[in-house]
């Protein structure tokens, strides 16, 4: 068998936060695991200790949408001595220009990462550290409301994109939503260009699907858009849509 050195756990269906339908039960979050991840690296901690360390971004790790089910590699028994966890501000307190964060690693890995940071990055401004710890000391019901606030937005921006005819999965821990165009989008017109002509015709923006893959072919078909927005600009969106695809 294999010895594994490190495993990279990671954005794995980002943008989207959906895989495919066949396994809608079973979504990951960014850097966490599916019960049947969990299962699987606990059988390999029974194989001789294949596995010495995971890597686990976890920029997202409070669930942001109310069914969001969530298994952070560092809680696994035998794993919190080897599992580094990468975590933000940014989406969870909706502060993503600010880019304050943090790694959670045992002493053995957590001297060799401050040493690589203090030579890649300077510090974040002090104020914003300050403000960091007042967030995370806010209370639990915060974020009871966070994930009911996101859930609502998630539902109406699913809803509006299906009625004006754009195919979408329902993400549940992420704040965009992937669109597939084929059904709107005029003859070949590709991402690039059916966003360029959804901000000059219709007026709401969208990012190419292109740009998140390798080869930018395979998402050719598909745009992104995001729901951290008031409910009453997400409805203003869905007016405009109606009018231009309905």
């Amino acid at each position: 068998m294999p010895h594994w050195k490190c495993l990279r756990r990671e954005a794995v269906a980002s943008p989207t936060d959906v895989h495919e339908p066949s396994r809608r039960r079973e979504r990951k979050r960014y850097g966490e695991l599916s019960p049947d991840d969990a299962k699987r690296l606990r059988e390999l901690e029974g194989e001789n200790r294949r596995l010495e360390k995971i890597v686990a971004d976890q920029a997202m790790d409070i669930d942001m949408l109310k069914e969001s089910s969530r298994i952070p590699p560092g809680s696994i028994p035998g794993m919190e001595d080897r599992t580094v966890t990468i975590s933000a501000l940014s989406k969870t307190y909706a502060v993503t220009g600010w880019r304050v964060g943090w790694v959670i690693a045992p002493d053995a890995l957590a001297s060799g990462i401050r040493s690589t940071h203090d030579f890649l990055t300077v510090a974040a401004a002090a104020p914003l550290q300050e403000a960091g710890t007042v967030a995370l000391g806010l209370p639990e019901q915060f974020y009871v409301d966070e994930a009911a606030a996101y859930t609502e937005r998630r539902d109406l921006l699913v809803s509006i994109l299906r009625e004006t005819g754009f195919k979408v999965e329902p993400p549940q821990g992420a704040y965009y939503v992937m669109a597939d165009i084929r059904g709107v989008a005029r003859g070949d017109e590709d991402d690039v260009a059916f966003a360029t002509r959804m901000v000059e015709e219709v007026g709401v923006a969208v990012v190419p699907g292109s740009s998140f893959f390798s080869d930018p072919a395979k998402g050719s078909h598909l745009v992104r858009f995001a729901f951290p927005k008031k409910l009453e600009t997400l409805e203003a969106a869905g007016e405009r849509l109606r009018r231009a695809f309905v």
